[in-house]
């Protein structure tokens, strides 16, 4: 799961910073000061290693039955549902530290630059927001076979997992909505002579289809793949076999739907 989670915030810090660096490419330069690359050269290694040590110390303790081999209690249970979302949630909160750190950095370098520093700010935060929609995504997936074990023998009318409206509402504005807004805060502050590039703004645009289809797909395939297997063993039941066994792997309405 670390693997996947930090895939997903990896690919979030490149897409942040360089529309960072081209939105503000009129300052100075490329956008970048040295100062940030250092900073950013010590901050991203170690908040990537400490938040893969926290997921994976998370999980152990989470699935602590698993190792014992018993069934676990419904606290442990619901413990053990919530991890993906809880992965998201303290994932995201590195990203509020580096928009406040690189923001700061940014008002420093430009003295007044108000609007430069929101910019930055925001860009970094819209970032997050992505990354960490994917983490989730990621995170239940890689987890089904985890969410399998827990289930059985019951399933928890409230598990802590985010439904279908949820997830495709927040699939659709992260993956393809912050992207959009990004583009506006390119304008922000700018002089009216120094419009954003065409290259930040196609970068933005392709960024935002690619980041959207990604995390859409993502979304789509957790939501299409315990359908499909419902739809099979409907199929099969149609045909007169009664001895239809469907493993509950989904803490949500799907996985009503399973244990149905």
């Amino acid at each position: 799961m670390n693997s996947r989670v930090g895939l997903a915030h990896f690919g979030g810090v490149v897409v942040a910073l360089t529309s960072a660096a081209l939105t503000n490419a009129h300052l100075r330069g490329v956008g970048v000061e040295p100062t940030d690359v250092v900073v950013l050269a010590v901050y991203l290694p170690a908040t990537m290693i400490g938040c893969g040590l926290r997921g994976y110390r998370l999980y152990l303790g989470r699935t602590a039955w698993l190792n014992e081999g018993r069934s676990p209690s419904l606290l442990e249970q619901r413990s053990v549902l919530g991890l993906p979302l809880r992965e998201a949630i303290e994932g995201f909160m590195p990203w509020i530290v580096a928009a406040l750190i690189f923001g700061a950095l940014n008002l420093l370098a430009y003295g007044n630059g108000l609007a430069y520093t929101l910019r930055t700010f925001l860009s970094i935060v819209l970032g997050g927001l992505t990354a960490s929609a994917m983490a989730y995504l990621l995170a239940e997936r890689t987890l089904r076979p985890v969410f399998a074990l827990a289930l059985v023998g019951h399933v928890p009318q409230r598990a802590g997992s985010l439904g279908v409206r949820a997830k495709l509402l927040l699939s659709g504005m992260l993956g393809c909505g912050v992207f959009l807004v990004t583009i506006g805060l390119s304008y922000v502050g700018r002089p009216a002579a120094q419009p954003p590039t065409a290259t930040a703004i196609w970068f933005l645009a392709g960024s935002g289809l690619a980041a959207g289809f990604i995390v859409l797909y993502a979304a789509a395939r957790s939501l299409a793949d315990p359908l499909q297997q419902l739809h099979r063993a409907v199929h099969r039941m149609q045909l007169g076999d009664l001895d239809v066994h469907v493993d509950v792997d989904d803490a949500g309405e799907l996985g009503l739907l399973q244990a149905g």
